[in-house]
């Protein structure tokens, strides 16, 4: 039924935040979801009558509401709905806000239904955490031109190789705390031309976004955090354990940033560190053991026995991968500083 923006707002309750309205969630009733003011330009020009809303209560509610057939009224023009933040930073690819509202809109639609498990992981463990799967009988026509338009935001040598992101099926969303997706990783299922250096593409969405995936796990009820070297690593915990609470980097390197974000946070939660069996994960496992410590954060290291890493070791022997991440739940599991790795 065909519903003008304004009444949309008043029915929400909506208190201008700036760049944002702060809404009634219509799920869960409370005041804590997220209307962005980008969306509404679009409907004033006619290119969308579609808005969403996004519940940023992640443990208790996190939905996502969906709100067709909205039309722009003059009433819109005397509140001035379409005052927005700066995006002058923002990439300026349209597409690229065309993902982040498909992400955001449909993460757990995509269909999964001819997809065998992707490296171990099953169908559930993906749909729940939100990773997308381009089956190209079901994703909108335009995801190729998408790629093809996108190369312009990457470097310059990888210009017209057009195979490096058309066959890139799997993306994988980094959603913030307001519930909003801000970073996309592109990887191949399937595609073993890819230079391992460039197996995963990444999208920043906003200028400030945090390169830490799955944020909200750092809020979950367990007292045990996991914290992987790529999102892959992080999924195959969550193939292990579903409820665990599991945060992952797109690359060691960026550890900083996580104990940076752990401090400002005041995380209390005890952190299991699962980096690369190789020089550069042992390099900055030590470093971010050290760092975390400094902090009054206590971690452990994750036992790989003799695997690379995590996805690697749930391929290679899922039972035992099983029970290591279990062994951290057990009743009278001892957790202490992995003393090895604060050694200076």
């Amino acid at each position: 039924m065909k519903k003008y923006l304004s009444t949309l707002l008043d029915e929400l309750s909506a208190t201008d935040k700036g760049s944002y309205f702060l809404v009634r969630c219509p799920k869960c009733g409370e005041k804590e979801g997220f209307l962005y003011k980008d969306q509404l330009k679009r409907v004033q020009d006619g290119t969308s009558h579609k808005v969403f809303v996004r519940c940023s209560r992640l443990n208790n509610c996190g939905e996502t509401s969906v709100f067709s057939d909205i039309y722009w009224d003059e009433l819109n023009n005397r509140k001035n709905f379409t005052e927005v933040e700066d995006t002058s930073n923002y990439p300026k690819e349209p597409a690229l806000t065309r993902l982040a509202s498909l992400v955001s809109l449909n993460a757990n639609l995509f269909g999964f239904d001819n997809f065998a498990p992707w490296r171990g992981i099953s169908k559930d463990v993906l749909v729940a955490n939100g990773i997308c799967y381009l089956d190209k009988s079901k994703f909108p026509k335009g995801w190729l031109t998408w790629m093809q338009q996108t190369a312009s935001s990457y470097p310059q040598e990888h210009l017209g190789k057009e195979y490096l992101y058309a066959n890139r099926d799997i993306v994988i969303p980094f959603v913030n705390e307001e519930g909003v997706v801000d970073r996309v990783l592109l990887r191949s299922s399937w595609d073993k031309r890819l230079n391992p250096q460039i197996k995963e593409l990444t999208y920043k969405l906003t200028p400030k976004s945090i390169p830490i995936w799955n944020r909200k796990d750092a809020f979950g009820k367990d007292n045990i955090l996991f914290i992987t070297e790529g999102v892959v690593d992080a999924l195959s915990i969550k193939e292990a354990r579903p409820t665990a609470n599991v945060v992952a980097l797109p690359g060691v390197g960026q550890w900083k940033h996580f104990v940076k974000y752990a401090n400002q946070i005041n995380l209390k939660k005890k952190v299991v560190i699962c980096f690369d069996n190789d020089k550069a994960g042992v390099t900055c496992r030590n470093g971010l053991a050290r760092s975390l410590k400094s902090f009054n954060i206590w971690s452990e290291s994750f036992d790989l026995h003799s695997f690379n890493d995590c996805n690697d070791f749930l391929n290679g022997n899922r039972e035992l991968f099983i029970q290591t991440v279990n062994s951290f739940f057990a009743p009278k599991k001892k957790f202490l500083l992995n003393i090895d790795a604060i050694k200076k």
